[in-house]
């Protein structure tokens, strides 16, 4: 971070840290406006996860909240257009975040130095050499004419659309923004003469587009539906007794309705759910949406109802009837290999 930032001035003023209120972090972002902003230490937040994803999105978002004033009418809104660089210990992102955070950062895990010797030296000619790499960046962009930088980007983003063959376009987008970023960069500072057209200079920053694309893939967490899944089959297995009506265990989870049929009360799984972070509704949605789920069909325009009636002890039940078998084979899971309920195998029902 503070080689990144020592381009436009000091970099222990352009810096903060996760030590911080989301207040704090809005106006230091409103404060910087158009200059890069570095937030270091991601540990200090400790395990806020939820509190660090509204950051990524209200950082993202570029304006900051909307607040009354107190003798009536509105305060003026902060706002930025900035790029945010963060650096810590730990990932921002996890298994239950949301889609809508991976899609607004790259997170690339790595060490920026080989040695400690190198990142001493780099401590020190940050602060020292600061302030000339910006402006003399600013000033070479601004005569080039827009649609000449366009083309560049509509040029590399095709390539990296190519390179990658990914379906996240925010990725895309952002990775092809980086690397005309470089080229220019490379024209503008480190290589005078250069023509952003040279096939060396935009060979080496493609190169570094798929050094970032290859270490996304390597460290993204897997989409949030998927890891809800996985978890949902784990749940039912460190649970099992609890479904079992050969000497289960309270509190009751549900039922095994036939061998790969799991039948779950909605209360259960929603607190099962939503205590590891997932989102229930979006969750069953899923579940729904993939036939992972039985489903019955409403006379109402409100579509299949995703819960269902099944018999227990006698008595009616409304329960989320999971097809087993079919949520371990969407996770890549060979449900011959990993039975749940083998006891159950070749039984019609079990109540």
């Amino acid at each position: 971070i503070k080689a990144a930032l020592s381009a436009w001035g000091d970099p222990e003023g352009l810096m903060t840290n996760f030590n911080s209120t989301q207040v704090g972090l809005e106006r230091a972002a409103a404060f910087f406006s158009d200059l890069p902003l570095g937030i270091d230490e991601r540990q200090l937040a400790g395990q806020k996860q939820e509190s660090l994803e509204k950051l990524v999105y209200m950082l993202s978002s570029g304006q900051g909240k909307l607040r009354g004033a107190k003798l009536g009418g509105i305060q003026a809104m902060n706002t930025w257009r900035s790029v945010i660089l963060a650096s810590g210990e730990e990932p921002i992102l996890r298994e239950t975040s949301q889609t809508g955070v991976g899609t607004r950062m790259i997170e690339i895990i790595g060490a920026p130095f080989d040695s400690e010797e190198a990142a001493r030296k780099i401590h020190l000619t940050a602060s020292q050499n600061c302030g000339w790499a910006g402006p003399a960046f600013i000033s070479y962009i601004s005569k080039m004419d827009n649609d000449t930088i366009m083309e560049i980007y509509n040029y590399i983003i095709d390539t990296v659309q190519f390179m990658t063959k990914s379906d996240n376009g925010a990725h895309v987008a952002a990775i092809a923004a980086v690397t005309v970023a470089d080229i220019l960069l490379e024209c503008a500072v480190f290589n005078k003469g250069k023509e952003p057209a040279d096939s060396d200079v935009t060979e080496r920053s493609l190169a570094m587009a798929k050094q970032i694309n290859e270490e996304i893939v390597e460290n993204e967490p897997p989409d949030v539906n998927i890891s809800a899944v996985k978890f949902i089959l784990d749940w039912i297995s460190m649970n099992s007794l609890s479904f079992s009506d050969k000497g289960y265990k309270e509190p009751r989870l549900g039922f095994v309705n036939v061998y790969d049929q799991v039948c779950i009360f909605p209360t259960a799984l929603r607190t099962a759910l939503e205590k590891e972070g997932f989102s229930n509704r979006k969750t069953v949605k899923y579940l729904s949406d993939n036939n992972l789920i039985e489903t019955v069909e409403r006379t109402d325009k409100h579509g299949p109802t995703n819960t269902v009636t099944k018999r227990l002890d006698g008595h009616t039940v409304r329960v989320i009837a999971i097809y087993l078998d079919k949520m371990q084979l969407h996770v890549g899971i060979d449900p011959e290999e990993a039975p749940i309920f083998e006891e159950y195998k070749g039984s019609e029902t079990s109540f």
